[in-house]
């Protein structure tokens, strides 16, 4: 499938430290 759209951009800079 392609679940490649939007995913959570936790990957280069986690949202839940910053």
């Amino acid at each position: 499938p392609g679940i490649r759209t939007h995913l959570p951009r936790q990957r280069h800079h986690p949202d839940a430290q910053r």
